[in-house]
């Protein structure tokens, strides 16, 4: 049987969903003035932030092993370097919370976070496809 170990993400996620939750309905029932109402997305981009940072602070505290010694090999083998890349569920929560503060606060409109998210797209895709040519030649 394989055993699931909780690391304690989703009860972070839950718990931000529900502040989120509550908050939205507070300022809608003008419980909370509506100009702090206007800085609830800044929550969500607290819980990417505290994602991101959970993510490298686990990745830096583990030990690396030096390398793995065969003895029938005269070789030491040694183990795959680590990826320091971000978790991509943690930049879209970022993401989300950055539109919906610019949206509350009505500097953006979803018009023009499609056409930045098309720029952003086709830019990330020019760039895979000119480091997939470099490596060609």
């Amino acid at each position: 049987m394989i055993q699931v170990r909780s690391t304690g993400c989703g009860r972070v996620l839950g718990l931000g969903l529900v502040l989120v939750g509550v908050i939205v309905l507070l300022v809608h029932y003008h419980v909370v003035p509506t100009k702090v109402g206007r800085w609830w997305p800044v929550i969500i981009i607290a819980l990417g932030v505290a994602l991101l940072v959970r993510h490298y602070w686990q990745l830096l505290s583990r030990r690396r092993p030096a390398a793995i010694v065969d003895p029938s090999s005269p070789f030491p083998v040694f183990p795959r370097p680590r990826s320091y890349a971000p978790p991509g569920f943690a930049l879209v929560v970022i993401a989300v919370g950055i539109y919906l503060l610019l949206d509350s606060l009505h500097y953006v409109t979803l018009g023009v976070a499609l056409a930045i998210l098309f720029i952003l797209l086709g830019a990330a895709v020019l760039s895979g496809s000119v480091r997939a040519s470099l490596r060609r030649r």
